[in-house]
């Protein structure tokens, strides 16, 4: 026991001599570059990694002076792996903070670097001293801020869980404990099919304000494509199919037309084996790059003159004659001519997107009754049962929640916030155990055991960050690097021969 307390207290000391060192510099002796770990977003350099050991065998080593078993000891406790797992602890603890919404003010890490000794002069803080001390104050004051929110976030841990438990294995309980949810998504689409169009004064009263002019010219680009018409061709054709006579067919109806004994039009009545227009000569309408058979297409659109007609050309129909009858040119619809018309579609999204906010402000206060279900054609859907150690909840990210909120949520309680997905809102609420689902419930057996001794808290609470680590490593979101970490080990293995 008092080697871990020992540990702790030595612990606590790097951690400001590392601040003071990073505000300093932020190097290393080793000119070491790059990263030894990552926790998430969160970046352990192998400098700082490098400056943490330094500081451990220098303090370490202030307190078992000249003794070999003693420096053996200093060397245990300053060993590069054994740090680095306490510097990921550290990390993990700040991402936990970070997950669950929890923050420092300025003003919080103001009065701590307030109240440090070596900026002070006659017990009160002297800016002066503070500039002098530090070439890097902004590094300094983001590592404070990333020790007080872990370590503010542990204080206040124990009672926003209302942990009660005598040991980790009840702490465990908690965090395995299942939790039941359901989710409701609507969307601003089911709020548009009842609001009606947009009247003329509307949409000209709109449009009065150069700003909703400019949004309407940005969503007009926005959908550019839309208005954009492509070229397009007029043609009529004559299919001879293989089994008909193919090739030699075409071309001996080719020689008709030519000789003017027929025209195209009578040819394709006469001769044509597509049925659904050599009524009409073989007209197959306005037709646009993409419709046709790809041979068949260039063809058709390779013809420069009303009234040419192609080379036989083979498609996987058969063999065709094709005749140019009209040609319209790509075209590209005006702003002006469609300017109402997109100022009618966002009046109407922007009103459904109000309904849709006041609905949802609604809702996560108070559950939508039966009838409210009904009218926007919602209902709850089952989620497959979640716990504290088990990750994300069904169907939303890591960024969605604050998952202490979530894990304190009673029955029927809805999360007071809508999660919006795309263009929907989505909806949780906590339900009740199922019937026969097999989950104990944990809750109940750990009032049995009375609430926690400070100790014992402590240990529940570190079971808890534990946990969470574990979850990070399982998910593939703590990541060392072996170079980087081979690199410090040798370092470290030469200084202490």
């Amino acid at each position: 026991m008092w080697f871990l307390v020992l540990f702790m207290i030595c612990g606590l000391a790097l951690v400001f001599v590392g601040f003071d060192g990073a505000g300093a510099g932020g190097g290393s002796a080793s000119g070491l570059s790059g990263s030894a770990a990552k926790v998430g977003s969160h970046t352990i350099s192998a400098g700082d990694l490098s400056q943490r050991i330094n500081s451990s065998i220098e303090q370490y080593s202030r307190l078992f002076p000249n003794q070999d078993s003693s420096n053996n000891f200093v060397r245990q406790l300053s060993d590069p792996d054994r740090i680095l797992d306490s510097m990921i602890s550290d990390k993990s603890q700040l991402l936990f903070a970070e997950s669950s919404g929890f923050k420092v003010s300025n003003e919080a890490i103001r009065e701590f670097i307030s109240k440090q000794e070596a900026f002070q002069t006659d017990g009160k803080f002297d800016p002066l001293k503070y500039r002098e001390r530090l070439t890097q104050p902004g590094l300094y004051e983001e590592r404070i801020r990333e020790h007080l929110q872990r370590t503010s976030f542990i204080q206040e841990l124990s009672p926003l869980l209302s942990i009660q438990s005598k040991n980790e294995e009840a702490a465990q309980k908690v965090l395995s404990q299942k939790k039941y949810f359901e989710t409701l998504k609507i969307d601003s689409a089911t709020f548009e099919k009842n609001i009606p169009e947009a009247t003329s004064d509307e949409v000209a009263a709109y449009l009065s304000d150069a700003k909703n002019k400019s949004k309407v010219a940005t969503r007009y680009e926005a959908d550019a494509s839309k208005y954009v018409k492509k070229e397009e061709i007029r043609a009529n054709h004559i299919l001879i199919r293989e089994s008909e006579g193919g090739l030699e067919k075409i071309k001996e109806v080719q020689e008709e037309i030519k000789s003017g004994k027929i025209s195209f039009s009578e040819a394709a009545k006469k001769y044509s084996s597509d049925k659904s227009n050599s009524e009409k000569g073989g007209d197959l309408n306005f037709f646009p790059r993409g419709v046709m058979d790809k041979s068949f297409e260039a063809t058709a659109f390779n013809l420069k003159n009303t009234g040419d007609i192609s080379e036989p050309v083979k498609s996987s129909f058969g063999f065709h004659l094709i005749e140019l009858t009209d040609r319209k040119a790509a075209s590209t619809t005006p702003l002006k001519d469609v300017e109402n018309t997109i100022a009618a579609q966002m009046l109407k999204k922007d009103k459904a997107q109000e309904k849709l906010n006041d609905v949802t402000a609604k809702w996560t206060q108070t559950a939508p009754s039966a009838s409210e279900l009904s009218q926007y054609g919602a209902q709850w859907t089952a989620l497959s049962p979640w716990s504290a150690n088990a990750g994300n909840l069904q169907g939303f990210s890591e960024e969605d929640f604050d998952y202490g909120t979530l894990f304190k949520l009673k029955t029927n309680e809805i999360y007071p916030k809508a999660i919006q997905q795309g263009s929907s809102y989505a909806f949780v609420r906590a339900v009740a155990q199922p019937a026969n689902s097999g989950s104990e419930d944990a809750t109940k057996n750990l009032a049995l055991n009375g609430t926690a001794a400070p100790d014992n808290a402590t240990a529940s609470i570190q079971s808890i960050l534990d946990a969470f680590k574990t979850s990070l490593e399982k998910s593939n979101k703590i990541k060392k690097s072996n170079k980087v970490l081979n690199t410090i080990r040798r370092q470290f293995a030469e200084l202490n021969r």
